[in-house]
């Protein structure tokens, strides 16, 4: 499980210092040999960018670095969370800036990354979290363990891939 964080880690560190592409994104990995070298490069696809885009938004929320999260969601992104509540991102972001949640856990599974086309992902997946909302939310004092699976959809915009929707459901029962 360490190897794995460390390859994740490494891997979205990668991918933010890696310019856009400005072909179309491939459906799956592709391996090939540059002619200079005749090495074998490996090339993430666009739904590997996507899928480690998820993780940095995962270590972003984790670590309540508002910043970082922010430069994965687009200027038009709206989240409609477990309650029912819509929110734009700067009121989302805003939750993250005043710490009204803080994370102990927040463990993805079940991921499963869709795509629509060369510029739009959809990712779903399973989320469990866990962790004590501060003074700063109305649900403060307690602690909380929770399931969701949610939805996000990606657009490949200039900054590189964004997210511009996000929708999540409480599972009740686990």
């Amino acid at each position: 499980m360490k190897v794995l964080w460390v390859v994740v880690v490494l891997a979205g560190a990668w991918a933010q210092q890696v310019p856009p592409q400005s072909a179309p994104a491939r459906r799956n990995d592709s391996t090939k040999k540059t002619p200079e070298s005749g090495k074998l490069m490996a090339v993430a696809g666009a739904a590997q960018q996507v899928a480690i885009a998820e993780s940095a938004i995962r270590n972003a929320r984790l670590n309540g670095d508002a910043d970082t999260l922010a430069k994965f969601l687009a200027p038009g992104f709206i989240a409609t969370m477990p309650t029912g509540e819509v929110l734009e991102r700067g009121t989302y972001l805003d939750g993250i800036k005043r710490a009204a949640r803080l994370y102990y856990k927040i463990e993805l599974s079940e991921m499963q990354v869709h795509r629509f086309g060369p510029y739009l992902y959809v990712v779903t997946a399973r989320e469990d979290v866990a962790g004590k909302p501060t003074a700063n939310d109305k649900d403060a004092g307690n602690d909380f363990s929770r399931s969701f699976r949610y939805t996000r959809i990606w657009q490949k915009q200039a900054a590189g891939w964004q997210a511009v929707a996000y929708q999540a459901s409480e599972i009740n029962g686990k």
